[in-house]
Formats: C-alpha cells, structure tokens, sequence
C-alpha cells in the first residue's frame, strides 16, 4: 500500500506544479486587469488583495466560475464611450481565449 501510495504521489507532482504555476499565472493576470476586485478584496483574513486574487482563480479552476468584471473600463461618457466598449470586448475576448 505505501507503495502505491508513493508511486501516486511521484506521478501526480509534476501536475500540482503546472497547475500551480497556471493558477499563479491567471492570479496576475487578474491582478494587471483587475478584474474582480470587489470579490478578491471580499475574503475575510487575507491581508493582501493578492490572497484574495489567488484564491479567486482557484476557485475559478475548480468550476466556481464568476465572470470577470472590469467596470473602471466604462467609467467615461462621449466619444470614448466606444473605444471603451471595444477595449472590454477585446479583455473578454483574450480572456476566454486564454
């Protein structure tokens, strides 16, 4: 049985190690968009927004999925407002590409 348990461990730490370094890599990501800001800062605890960006792309990994929101975007009124719009489709769409 420790034997097993073993080998299962060695072949399942190269995935833990890719999937942390995606986690980490979409917890950037999050962090340069800042996209879901409200819901990274909502954890009770965590001294740092970066805490709550991790733990939101986790849960994101695992199935919880809450769609990014990026509203500073859409702050301006006027001519802007259309360039506006085509910057957050762009982030929508790089984002589900990624």
């Amino acid at each position: 049985m420790q034997q097993l348990l073993i080998g299962v461990i060695k072949a399942f730490m190269p995935f833990l190690v890719i999937y942390l370094f995606w986690v980490l890599f979409f917890a950037l990501v999050s962090i340069i968009l800042e996209n879901n800001r409200s819901l990274a800062l909502s954890y009770t605890g965590l001294p740092y927004a970066f805490e709550g960006y991790f733990m939101t792309t986790f849960e994101n990994s695992l199935g919880n999925v809450s769609a990014p929101t990026i509203g500073f975007f859409s702050n301006s009124e006027g001519e802007k407002k259309f360039l506006d719009e085509l910057r957050v489709f762009l982030v929508y769409a790089f984002w589900f590409v990624m």
